[in-house]
């Protein structure tokens, strides 16, 4: 909302007209849309604030949590090929109907860890859809937040699919699975070494031991990504004030110096909002 618009409206309050849940709605969304605007400002620039001293403390915290991010992506990938070689080593083993039922029990975990996954791209897909139509129809959007949201967008369609095609590809994995389950001959399986279930037991065990250390290994990463937005985010807000205030810190935001002047007048229509709904 303009100053202008924001004086229209305030004539019409005085005669009854206030609208104030449309004004509250729209404050609403300008807030997320800020949000938003500061996340984009600071993932863009926070490694060019290094040089100033109030922010180098929240920097080096960035770098030593993607440093951190870093090791664990190569030790779980380190556990994927761990995992891998004990596959290849136990292809070679009788297939039973016992090592059948656990295989059809990991795919069924596989197919709920694809549907959470699928279930939390579309939340984000929503989620960058709705910013995505509401900087669009923000009076001063900027064209290229806008282009790196519906790339943002594009991208998350892109995993969908690629989840979709994983789905197809488990869900006929499992068919054929339990197929050849209900068709083994279970005599074979109660003819069976003893050598040869211990072995089998074994791999299993450890086979669950690296899936659990890969699923511990990606839950810690997805916290550090959120700490690393979380301060990317907090950077975004300060500078986003400083460089409008500070001509030494403009040259920081560089090309983003127009974002932060989006930011201000966004600001000043969540104020205008705010008085007209009387919310001071």
């Amino acid at each position: 909302m303009t100053k202008t618009k924001y004086i229209i409206a305030k004539m019409f309050s005085t005669i009854g007209i206030k609208r104030t849940q449309t004004r509250l709605l729209s404050a609403a969304n300008e807030l997320q849309l800020l949000k938003e605007a500061q996340d984009t400002l600071g993932r863009r620039v926070w490694s060019k604030l290094r040089e100033h001293a109030q922010y180098k403390e929240i920097v080096e915290a960035i770098d030593q949590l993607l440093a951190e991010k870093s090791n664990l992506e190569m030790d779980a990938e380190a556990v994927r090929a761990s995992i891998d070689n004990l596959k290849k080593d136990q292809l070679a083993l009788t297939i039973t109907p016992a090592s059948q039922s656990i295989a059809i029990t990991e795919v069924k975990a596989n197919l709920a860890n694809i549907k959470a996954e699928a279930t939390s791209i579309k939340h984000s897909y929503d989620e960058a859809k709705r910013r995505f139509d509401t900087m669009k129809a923000a009076e001063q959007a900027d064209p290229f937040t806008l282009n790196r949201e519906e790339e943002k967008m594009n991208a998350l369609k892109s995993k969908f699919l690629d989840l979709k095609k994983r789905k197809i590809q488990a869900d006929k994995q499992l068919i054929k699975l339990q197929l050849e389950l209900s068709s083994s001959d279970k005599s074979k399986s109660s003819g069976s070494d003893g050598s040869e279930t211990s072995s089998k037991a074994e791999y299993f065990k450890h086979l669950g031991q690296r899936n659990k250390e890969i699923s511990t290994m990606l839950s810690r990463i997805g916290m550090i990504e959120n700490k690393i937005r979380a301060l990317q985010s907090d950077l975004g807000k300060k500078i986003s004030f400083h460089a409008l205030e500070d001509p030494k810190y403009r040259s920081a935001v560089d090309d983003n110096y127009g974002l932060c002047k989006v930011m201000r007048e966004i600001r000043k229509s969540i104020k205008f909002n705010h008085s007209l709904s009387g919310r001071n």
